[in-house]
């Protein structure tokens, strides 16, 4: 995890995903450089992550490989 001040973060484009465009309760992502910095839409004054871009295709590819699911009941 990476730092970013609240003034580089303020600057830069945000994007949500096409498809909570009606709704406020998501996670928005903003490219800087080579990070990537991670949000929530419902509270952008809160705590933001900032990652390494392969990082964050990482982490991405991960979850769509179900690596972090939780095991059925």
């Amino acid at each position: 995890m990476m730092e970013n001040s609240r003034d580089e973060l303020t600057h830069v484009s945000w994007r949500k995903s096409s498809r909570s465009q009606e709704f406020e309760d998501c996670v928005r992502v903003a490219r800087i450089g080579n990070s990537c910095a991670i949000s929530d839409s419902k509270d952008p004054d809160q705590v933001m992550i900032t990652l390494a871009v392969k990082d964050l295709r990482h982490f991405i590819h991960s979850i769509c490989s179900g690596e972090h699911d939780l095991p059925l009941p």
